[in-house]
């Protein structure tokens, strides 16, 4: 789960962040935006091998700490 207002950092203009993280780690990106409206975050699903998938993960995180270094990650 990522905050809901940092969705479109991963997604990128016309998806194209998520596409490059795809092709970069091999793995399969879903991002849930059917989420109910007072939901604190958003459900990203990341599936392939264990590697793309920590790849993935990293890259996630490194966009978002890239763009707002003080916030911390975790899980919910």
């Amino acid at each position: 789960t990522i905050p809901t207002e940092v969705v479109g950092r991963v997604i990128g203009k016309k998806g194209a962040q998520v596409k490059k993280l795809m092709e970069t780690s091999g793995a399969r990106i879903t991002i849930h935006q059917d989420q109910e409206a007072d939901s604190p975050g958003t459900l990203v699903t990341i599936v392939g091998t264990l590697d793309s998938n920590l790849i993935a993960q990293c890259r996630i995180f490194e966009i978002l700490s890239f763009h707002n270094p003080s916030s911390e990650m975790g899980p919910n």
